[in-house]
């Protein structure tokens, strides 16, 4: 129910849950493992199901290699990310924290998360997980000022400089995750 609860609140109410999040003291794997983990297991589980009901003539073992290395991705791209903005912060006047970077890219990437689940929905399923990262987007430029303590002048560059990041990593581990998939078949 908590899970619920901030996830609720991260996105319909993200400038008082930036507050409340910057207020508790959880360790980097607490976030982890009580939010993040969560997430990314129904997101890449939800993606498994409309996968093989959409597209079940791929087979089984192409469903399970897409559901893993969708949870890969997920997991690792915001831990990755994590760091990167850590070690951005103080060329953009920001907080150096590494617990409250995992929290801010945790957070941040909700929606992300809840809008993929929207895939079930045919044709335009793949607009929940647009949706999604740009609201990501914005609420890694609310997150920013509360959570690494950036100045108001410094967080559009910050929060550029991290969107770049952000894709990059993502598409260069899916590159290769699905070389280590072709390799595997």
């Amino acid at each position: 129910m908590q899970l619920f609860n901030r996830v609720k609140s991260i996105l319909l109410s993200p400038k008082q849950e930036w507050l409340v999040i910057a207020g508790e003291n959880t360790t980097a794997a607490s976030t982890f493992f009580t939010y993040l983990l969560p997430l990314a297991v129904v997101s890449s589980l939800v993606f498994y199901f409309a996968l093989f009901s959409i597209a079940g003539a791929f087979g089984f073992l192409y469903g399970v290699y897409s559901c893993i290395i969708l949870f890969l991705q997920l997991v690792i791209t915001v831990c990755l990310n994590a760091f990167i903005t850590d070690k951005l912060a103080p060329t953009f006047a920001s907080e150096s924290n590494f617990p409250a970077s995992i929290r801010l890219m945790v957070y941040a990437s909700t929606p992300v998360y809840v809008g993929s689940m929207l895939i079930f929905i045919p044709y335009i399923g793949w607009l929940g997980s647009l949706a999604g990262a740009i609201y990501g987007i914005y609420l890694l430029y609310l997150g920013l000022p509360v959570m690494k303590k950036t100045p108001q002048d410094k967080a559009p560059g910050y929060l550029a400089a991290i969107v770049i990041c952000v894709l990059v990593v993502y598409f260069v581990l899916q590159a290769i995750l699905w070389r280590l998939f072709n390799q595997t078949l």
